[in-house]
C-alpha cells in the first residue's frame, strides 16, 4: 500500500493488497499440478497405467489441486491475513514484528490484521510446498528405476547371436524348409531386436521428460525454499536471496513451458544441424504458432525435403499433437506399448493354424507377424509315414497368400499348459481392471 515504509515505488491501497495476496495465494495450484504431472509419470511408466484407467482419477488431480489453492486463498480472506510482507504483500502479520498470539505468554496480540501471520503461512503454504518437493523426489526416484528395471527385462529377452536360425530340427516334422525361410528368420530377428532398441530408447526420453519438469520444479522453488529457512533460523532477509526468490518464482510458467516443446525443439534441432540453439527456438515457435510456413533459405534443403519443416501446417500437426496437459507424452508411450505387446504375443503364444491336413498346431511354431507366403521356398522330399497315401495336394498345404504363424524356433521358453505368464512389464499390457 502506499506510504508504506522501506518501500520505494508504493502505490496502492490494503485492497489492492489483498487482490495481489490472493492470487500469490492461488499460485500454491501451480506446485500441486507438478505434484500430479509427477504421479501421472509414475502410473504410466512405473504401473503401467493405460490413459483410460489415468483418466478416471484425472478429474480427481485437477480438484485437488485447484481447491486448495483457491480455498486456502478464500479463508486468508476473513482471516485478515493479507498484508505487505516485504516487497510484496501475502500473509502476514500487521504491522510487521507485532507479537503474535501463539508467541504472547499472555496471549494478547498488539497485531492489527492478521494474528498469527507466521503459522498460516506454513500451515497454508510451506507445509504443502515441502511435502510436493518430497513427493514429487520419491515418485521421480520409482519412475526411473522402474525404467532401469524394463531395460534390463527388455535386454535379457534380446535375441543373442548364438540364436540358431535354422529349421526347428522336430523329427516329426513333415517337410523342411529351404534356406529362403533362413533368410526370413534372420530378418524377423532384425526386427525384433531393433523394435526393442527402440523401445528402451522411448523408454529413456520418457523418464528424461518426467525428469526435467521436475528440475525445471526444483529451480523455481529452490531459493524461496532456502529463503524461509535462513529467515527460521537467523531471524534476518538477505537481499540475494530474496532477488533469486522473486526471479526464479514467477519462470516457473516458462520453464514449464520450455520443458513441453523440448520434444519439437530436438526435432526441429535434428532437421535443421547447422542452426544454432536460439534460431532453431525462434524457427519452432515461429512454425508453431503459424506465423511461417517453411525453414526459408536458413534451413537449407534439410528444411523442405526433410521430415516435416518445410510441410504444411495441417501435415505438421499430424505429425505431432499436442492435445492436452496430461498427452505429452501418450503417443510414444502408445507405440512401446504396441512394440511390447508383439513381442509378448511372439514369445507365449502357439501357432493356431495347422500346418498339414489334420494335424494340430505345432508346439514348436510361435505366432509371428505376417510373411508373405511367397517368398518361402519349399524343398525336398516330403516326409510321410508308409500308412499315408494322400495326394499330392493332400499331404500338405501352405496357404501362399499369407502365413499367419512362423516356421522357425524361437529361443523364448514356453509356458506351462494352460498357463498364462506374466507381461514383460507389470500392468502395462493387461486388460484394464476396474480401479
Amino acid at each position: 500500500p502506499r506510504d508504506t515504509p522501506g518501500v520505494y515505488g508504493a502505490y496502492g491501497n490494503q485492497a489492492t493488497c489483498s487482490a495481489q495476496a490472493f492470487f500469490a495465494q492461488f499460485s500454491l495450484s501451480t506446485v500441486m499440478y507438478n505434484a500430479s504431472l509427477a504421479l501421472y509419470y509414475y502410473l504410466v511408466i512405473a504401473k503401467g497405467w493405460s490413459d483410460e484407467r489415468v483418466a478416471r482419477i484425472e478429474i480427481f488431480l485437477h480438484v485437488v489441486s485447484l481447491a486448495w489453492g483457491a480455498g486456502t486463498a478464500i479463508a486468508s480472506i476473513p482471516l485478515t491475513l493479507f498484508n505487505q510482507v516485504g516487497w510484496d504483500c501475502w500473509i502476514s502479520s500487521h504491522p510487521l514484528g507485532c507479537e503474535e498470539s501463539w508467541r504472547s505468554e499472555t496471549g494478547e496480540t498488539t497485531c492489527t490484521r492478521g494474528d498469527n501471520g507466521s503459522l498460516y503461512q506454513w500451515a497454508f503454504y510451506y507445509a504443502p510446498l515441502w511435502f510436493v518437493i518430497a513427493a514429487v523426489s520419491l515418485m521421480m526416484f520409482l519412475t526411473y528405476h522402474a525404467v532401469h528395471l524394463q531395460e534390463m527385462k527388455m535386454k535379457k529377452y534380446l535375441p543373442s547371436k548364438s540364436d540358431n536360425p535354422s529349421s526347428t530340427g522336430n523329427t516329426s516334422s513333415r517337410f523342411s524348409v529351404s534356406a529362403s525361410r533362413r533368410g526370413s528368420h534372420s530378418s524377423i530377428n532384425s526386427m525384433e531386436v531393433k523394435s526393442q532398441k527402440r523401445k528402451l530408447s522411448n523408454s529413456r526420453r520418457i523418464a528424461s521428460q518426467a525428469l526435467h519438469y521436475v528440475g525445471a520444479f526444483f529451480a523455481a522453488w529452490t531459493f524461496p525454499t532456502i529463503f524461509q529457512l535462513v529467515i527460521v533460523s537467523t531471524g534476518k532477509v538477505h537481499f540475494w536471496l530474496l532477488f533469486f526468490t522473486a526471479f526464479f518464482v514467477p519462470l516457473q510458467g516458462m520453464l514449464n513451458l520450455i520443458v513441453f516443446m523440448r520434444p519439437k525443439f530436438l526435432r526441429y534441432q535434428r532437421e535443421n544441424p547447422t542452426m544454432g540453439y536460439l534460431k532453431v527456438w525462434f524457427l519452432m515457435m515461429m512454425m508453431e504458432l503459424g506465423w511461417i510456413t517453411s525453414a526459408g533459405e536458413e534451413g537449407g534443403n534439410n528444411g523442405r525435403e526433410g521430415s516435416g519443416v518445410g510441410t504444411s501446417r495441417t501435415q505438421r500437426v499430424k505429425q505431432s499433437p499436442n492435445r492436452s496437459f496430461f498427452m505429452s507424452i501418450r503417443s510414444s508411450t502408445a507405440s512401446t506399448s504396441m512394440v511390447m505387446k508383439k513381442l509378448t504375443s511372439m514369445r507365449f503364444n502357439n501357432a493356431k493354424e495347422n500346418v498339414m491336413k489334420d494335424e494340430g498346431p505345432n508346439d514348436d511354431f510361435v505366432e509371428n507377424e505376417e510373411i508373405n507366403g511367397d517368398s518361402l521356398a519349399v524343398s525336398g522330399e516330403e516326409q510321410f509315414s508308409d500308412d499315408e497315401a494322400a495326394g499330392p495336394k493332400e499331404k500338405y498345404q501352405l496357404n501362399t497368400q499369407s502365413m499367419r504363424f512362423s516356421i522357425v524356433r524361437h529361443s523364448f521358453p514356453k509356458p506351462e499348459k494352460n498357463q498364462r505368464p506374466p507381461p514383460l512389464v507389470p500392468g502395462v499390457f493387461e486388460e484394464d481392471e476396474d480401479v
